[in-house]
This record gives C-alpha cells, sequence and structure tokens, in this order.
C-alpha cells in the first residue's frame, strides 16, 4: 500500500471500530447489556421497516445476511423480550417479527445515538465541507454496494 492507502485504510477501520464501541457503550449503559450489537442492528432493521413488521426472509435481505442466522437471532430477541413474533393473517405459515415496547426503546436509544453522532461530526463542518464529504461518502458506499467489491473482496484481489 502506499502512504494515501495505508492512511485510508487505517481511517476506515478506525472509524468503523469506534462507531462499533460506541455502541457497545450505548447497550451497556441502557441497561439492556444482554443485548449485542449485532441484535441491536436487526432491532433497528426491524424499526426501520413499513409498516413495522418483516419476515425472516425480508429481514435477512435487508441485513444481507442467512435466514438461519436471522431466525437464530429473532428467537434469541423474543427470548429477551425485544420481539414478539406472530402468524401472518394472509399465509399461516409466513411468520410475522415486530418490537415490542422494550424492543422499541432500544431501538429509540439506537436512533438517537446515531442523530447525536451525526450531528456532532457534522457540527464543525462547513456547508462545503459537507458537500465534499458526502460526495466522498455515496463513491465510497457505492463501491462497497457494488457487486464488484462483493466478489473481488472473497479473493482479496484488485479492485
Amino acid at each position: 500500500m502506499d502512504a494515501f492507502e495505508q492512511t485510508f485504510n487505517d481511517f476506515l477501520v478506525n472509524v468503523f471500530n469506534s462507531i462499533l464501541k460506541s455502541e457497545e457503550v450505548l447497550v451497556r449503559r441502557s441497561g439492556a447489556a444482554d443485548i449485542s450489537v449485532s441484535e441491536l442492528h436487526l432491532l433497528d432493521a426491524v424499526g426501520r421497516s413499513s409498516p413495522p413488521r418483516n419476515t425472516v426472509s425480508d429481514l435477512a435481505a435487508v441485513l444481507d445476511i442467512t435466514t438461519p442466522s436471522v431466525t437464530v437471532a429473532v428467537n434469541k430477541l423474543v427470548k429477551k423480550g425485544c420481539l414478539a413474533k406472530e402468524r401472518s393473517g394472509r399465509d399461516g405459515r409466513a411468520v410475522q417479527v415486530a418490537l415490542t415496547p422494550e424492543g422499541a426503546e432500544i431501538n429509540a436509544l439506537h436512533q438517537e445515538f446515531h442523530r447525536r453522532m451525526v450531528h456532532s461530526a457534522a457540527a464543525h463542518l462547513s456547508k462545503e465541507e459537507k458537500a465534499a464529504l458526502l460526495s466522498g461518502i455515496r463513491k465510497l458506499s457505492g463501491y462497497f454496494e457494488s457487486a464488484h467489491f462483493q466478489s473481488s473482496s472473497e479473493d482479496c484481489g484488485e479492485v
């Protein structure tokens, strides 16, 4: 890696790790210490759905993880009182997943964390800096979401 690539890599890794650590602190301080960051993101996916009910397959697609993995996580969150499952009225085989009041409270804390994080991070930026930052992040996001990155990341080859 050249100097730019090393600095860029360090930046990406540090930002990712800092956000995860901050989310872990949020969970501990909220009193929901038995909720993992992955489970927090599952609650977020359920909370963001419109209407706020999803099947396990819907959640797996949104989170880009396997249906069996989501099933296990949903069942854990049901036991922890954060999610509720009920059979679909239209298709008795389908199970709808929704936030419980406790799950909604934890999700609201998570949403507030992200709102404050973004507000604080952007507070010192000028209008031009914000526009430049968003432009760069859109390109970066597009790269990470691209099929080219997904296929090339498996062998860590040239991208």
